[in-house]
């Protein structure tokens, strides 16, 4: 996780590129059931697919199913 954290942090110009790691942050977060932080990071990529229109349907995909999983 705090790897994942640093590279986030030093890429934040790279928006687009930083999606996979948002999204496989997000499901460590969930794994460790910190779902306040795994929803601050999906949020992140939906705004930046939102903004940009990057990602593909895979990514829209994961991130719609942990979302689902965070509202259970």
């Amino acid at each position: 996780i705090s790897y994942l954290e640093k590279l986030i942090e030093s890429e934040k110009k790279n928006e687009e590129q930083l999606l996979h790691a948002r999204l496989d942050l997000a499901r460590l977060y969930m794994k460790n059931k910190n779902y306040d932080e795994a929803d601050k990071h999906l949020s992140s990529v939906e705004a930046t697919r939102i903004r940009m229109g990057a990602g593909s349907d895979d990514d829209t995909l994961k991130e719609l199913e942990l979302r689902g999983d965070i509202q259970y």
